[in-house]
């Protein structure tokens, strides 16, 4: 297998070719900002953030150090983009995604629970205002039991436009849950992991667990 040259800071485009295939990663003053990958004439192109240490695409997340961690703000308010937000929520709160318009490719927000959720706890991320999710994202459940470990997903469909990280007795809202945005140039897209509390003998993704919603 060919490797790909070497890159550093700087604005520098590396690409790979064979089989068919064709690779090429952008980074620009140190942020790789996309991913293009060409196979036998299809496209596809994965927005990509990488700030210091975080590395982040449309179909998966690695949240490692994402830079110092922020409270989130007051209830309905608006989240800012780039910003890890970390804390322990006691509240039912909604909290608004940056519009279309004011967003740019690799923009990218964390959202983590810190100490879990109680039952009814939740926090509610994006609304119509900032338009649909793309269609496909996917947000995975983690219930652990005295015997065993499953998990679920949840997929984003046409009308998603909100995120619902909700605590439930011996279901969702474990400690350390988070959700990832990035925008990808056209939506924001969607991926995170939720855990359970208690016992785990109710599924984390579902009705009145972890989930996608339409909102106004």
């Amino acid at each position: 297998m060919a490797k790909l040259g070497k890159v550093g800071f700087g604005t520098a485009t590396t690409r790979y070719s064979g089989n068919g295939s064709r690779l090429g990663i952008n980074i620009t003053a140190g942020h790789m900002d996309h991913i293009t990958n060409r196979v036998n004439g299809d496209t596809n192109m994965y927005a990509v953030g990488v700030d210091n240490g975080f590395w982040a695409n449309a179909g998966a997340s690695y949240p490692r150090v994402p830079g110092t961690a922020t409270a989130l703000p007051a209830n309905g308010a608006l989240l800012v983009k780039n910003t890890y937000y970390s804390e322990d929520t006691t509240d039912a709160e909604a909290f608004l995604l940056p519009t279309i318009a004011n967003s740019t490719m690799g923009d990218w927000i964390v959202v983590r629970d810190s100490a879990g959720f109680a039952n009814n706890e939740k926090i509610t991320i994006g609304s119509a205002a900032s338009g649909a999710f793309a269609t496909s994202c996917h947000i995975t459940g983690i219930n652990v039991t005295a015997t065993a470990q499953t998990q679920a997903v949840d997929m984003s469909v046409a009308a998603d436009n909100s995120v619902i990280m909700e605590g439930e007795t011996n279901g969702a809202g474990g400690a350390g849950s988070f959700t990832l945005f990035v925008f990808n140039g056209s939506n924001w897209t969607v991926s995170g992991e939720m855990y359970n509390i208690g016992n785990g003998s109710v599924a984390v993704i579902g009705a009145g667990g972890y989930r996608f919603a339409a909102t106004s």
